[in-house]
């Protein structure tokens, strides 16, 4: 199949793209691709990881998406419960509602948050505090680029 055109609001509205704890390669070539166009895009990392199974659960996929909409509470197999991931919730909500209201996550609980360039890879860490880091995982995302490369 050809490649797919863009639509021609892709390059207009801004982007909200997270992933987890998992590398994190296929999440930075899309974000690369979006930081290439006019409207921001803010890339976002949930490494929150629960009490539960003698704390052996690490963040993996979907376990952030009862955060994003405030159901900590329902999904005690996500959360475990509590003020703990109820308060994280309130910060990830705050800012998906402030995104989606502006086109911009700041102003919704979090430290400031700025839009990801390719250059440094700006990231939103998700976890009991909150932080923005450069290209969290540069060093395995590389690794596993180069793997692409080398099998396509």
């Amino acid at each position: 199949m050809p490649p797919q055109k863009p639509e021609p609001w892709d390059d207009i509205y801004p982007a909200l793209w997270w992933g987890n704890s998992a590398p994190q390669i296929m999440d930075n070539r899309y974000a690369n691709a979006k930081a290439n166009q006019n409207a921001p895009v803010y890339v976002a990392w949930f490494g929150w990881q629960p009490p539960l199974f003698d704390n052996r659960m690490k963040a993996g996929h979907c376990t952030d998406i009862c955060y994003w909409y405030y159901n900590t509470d329902f999904m005690l197999t996500h959360t475990g419960g509590g003020e703990r991931p109820r308060k994280l919730s309130e910060k990830m909500s705050g800012a998906l509602l402030q995104f989606m209201a502006t086109g911009d996550p700041n102003g919704g609980g979090l430290p400031e948050w700025p839009a990801y360039t390719v250059d440094n890879g700006e990231t939103m860490i998700f976890n009991d505090v909150c932080e923005v880091k450069n290209d969290p995982d540069r060093e395995t995302t590389q690794y596993h680029s180069r793997l692409i490369h080398t099998v396509t």
